[in-house]
Parts: structure tokens; C-alpha cells; sequence
């Protein structure tokens, strides 16, 4: 009786570099999940395994839309949709987004800067600073049409991590996200700032050397 040959199994390494994990909160990239297909052992490439990642990220995240306008907080929430992001609240003004912030956990903001009784850079300085925020090195990302220098300027030294001119598309807005997620920048604190690590093109606000945080919110 002839014995049966053997399933030959080929290992399909990965084809382009990539992070080696993620940090802000939500862990490193795990083991490569395996796949048998035709007989044959596949392992996802980096890019498929952060691809994957990236969808469960998205999938289990809760974002804060902070907007006087409706329409505008409506578009939002549907592009966010359409990335996965489906835990998404809305907030008509800075006031009841630093409720929203003191009680739930939230782990990105969208934020317009042209609001009252705040706007979005007074908005976001008091959330780097409150003790009360249960996250205030939480991501924050302004939309706004306001995007000459003073208005960027500004909103960078209260503390955003981006700034996106409406209107935005949903290819840029997905892709900003996405980078702020995966790619987090230092979190520091001084006298005078607080906030992630400004970009090398835009100082720091003068004062003392800055305090590196463990926590790397983003």
C-alpha cells in the first residue's frame, strides 16, 4: 500500500517593510495569523497585518465630532462610517464636548475652530490641561475653514495634533486619521505648552525644555 504524499506547505514571507507595532494605547502588532489555502501555509504579509490592525482599530474606536454646524457634524459621521468608525458622538459646542469628554472615554476628536462660547484652540487647551478630562492627551484633529497661518499657528500651539481645511475630502481625512493612529508623536508638557511635539517647521512656544510623558497619546 502506498503511503500518501505529504501536504507541502510554502511560507510567504513578507514583501515590505513596516511598523513593528503601534503605540497611543493600543498595543503592538500580535503574531501573524496563518491561513491554509490549497493545501499550502500562507502568512499575511506586514502590509496585510496592519491593514488588519488598522480595520480593528478603527472598528473599536469612539470619536467626538465637535461642530456648531449639523450638516457639517452629518458629514463627519458618515465619511467616519464609511472607514469602520462606528461609536461616534456629536456635540454641538466646546461646553458640552468637555462633558462628554469627563465622562465617556474618547479616543479621537474631530474639532471646528469657529464656535462659541469656546472655540476649537480654547477648546483644546483646556482639555490638555483640565484634571478632569479622563484623557487629555486625547488626538485631536481640527477641521475648520480658518486654515490661514494665525488660525493654524494658534490651534498648533493649544495643542491639536492636526489641522485640515474644510472642505475636507474622505480620502484625506481617512488619511490623516490613520497616520495619527499609527504614528503618534510625543506627548510633552511645559510651562507654556502642552500638547504632542510640534513639527520641526513650527517651534515650540518659548519657555522650558519640555517633559516627555510615557503616556505617547498621539
Amino acid at each position: 500500500m502506498r503511503r500518501p504524499r505529504p501536504v507541502q506547505c510554502r511560507c510567504i514571507a513578507a514583501q515590505s517593510p513596516g511598523p513593528r507595532g503601534m503605540t497611543g494605547g493600543h498595543g503592538k502588532v500580535g503574531r501573524p495569523k496563518r491561513h491554509i489555502t490549497n493545501g499550502e501555509l500562507v502568512v499575511p504579509t506586514r502590509g496585510e497585518k496592519l491593514k488588519e490592525k488598522l480595520q480593528e482599530m478603527l472598528s473599536s474606536m469612539t470619536v467626538l465630532i465637535i461642530d456648531d454646524n449639523k450638516f457639517s457634524r452629518s458629514l463627519l459621521t458618515t465619511q467616519l462610517a464609511n472607514y469602520g468608525i462606528r461609536d461616534v458622538m456629536e456635540c454641538g459646542d466646546g461646553v458640552e464636548g468637555l462633558k462628554r469628554l469627563q465622562q465617556d472615554p474618547i479616543h479621537l476628536i474631530l474639532l471646528d475652530y469657529e464656535m462659541t462660547p469656546l472655540n476649537g484652540a480654547e477648546f483644546a487647551r483646556l482639555v490638555r490641561r483640565d484634571s478632569s478630562i479622563l484623557n487629555p492627551e486625547v488626538p485631536i484633529i481640527m477641521v475648520s475653514g480658518y486654515s490661514d497661518l494665525a488660525h493654524v499657528t494658534e490651534a498648533r500651539d493649544a495643542g491639536i495634533n492636526e489641522f485640515l481645511s474644510k472642505p475636507v475630502s474622505a480620502d484625506i481625512l481617512f488619511k490623516r486619521i490613520t497616520h495619527t493612529l499609527l504614528h503618534p508623536r510625543p506627548f510633552i508638557r511645559t510651562e507654556k505648552y502642552v500638547g504632542p511635539q510640534p513639527r520641526e517647521e513650527l517651534p515650540l512656544p518659548t519657555g522650558e525644555p519640555p517633559r516627555s510623558s510615557a503616556g505617547g497619546g498621539g
